[in-house]
């Protein structure tokens, strides 16, 4: 008797904070009857990866993965799904993969590297003693043009 045709399993990937200025962020990932969970960033930061058990229904991988400074980093998450035998027939076994989050959007984080405390002008703290400047508008009168025709 041949074998029923397996339900694909499911693998949503939680949307990713971006912009960001943290250079580290964690993937979280579900996927039914998961082994493994592999987020790939597409840039110099790396390959992460998250082994164990996982599944769709309350246990998902969650992948911390760094981010370089001011980089735009183009994940593609992958996932093995896990090899089950009923009877004569073998499920699962294959690699699922995706460039999108659960709802679509796609898997980008836009790293920009935040601004050093040094980077800003000191701040000068004036007493009620010492008011700020003030500025009061002055008015220059102007020569009438006598020589126009």
């Amino acid at each position: 008797m041949p074998c029923p045709f397996a339900t694909p399993e499911p693998l949503w990937v939680e949307p990713v904070l971006s912009p960001t200025e943290l250079l580290t962020q964690t993937i979280v990932v579900n996927i039914g009857n998961g082994e493994s969970v592999t987020v790939t960033v597409t840039t110099a930061s790396g390959v992460f990866t998250q082994a164990g058990s996982f599944g769709s229904a309350g246990a998902p991988a969650r992948v911390e993965i760094h981010l370089l400074p001011g980089v735009t980093h183009h994940l593609t998450v992958a996932a093995h799904v896990r090899s089950i035998s009923a009877g004569d027939c073998t499920y699962g076994g294959y690699t699922v993969s995706t460039q999108r989050d659960r709802y679509g959007i796609p898997l980008n984080i836009v790293q920009r590297v935040a601004l050093t405390p040094s980077a800003y002008l000191p701040v000068v703290q004036r007493g009620a003693e010492a008011p700020g400047p003030t500025w009061t508008p002055t008015v220059t009168p102007t020569q009438e043009n006598r020589f126009a025709h």
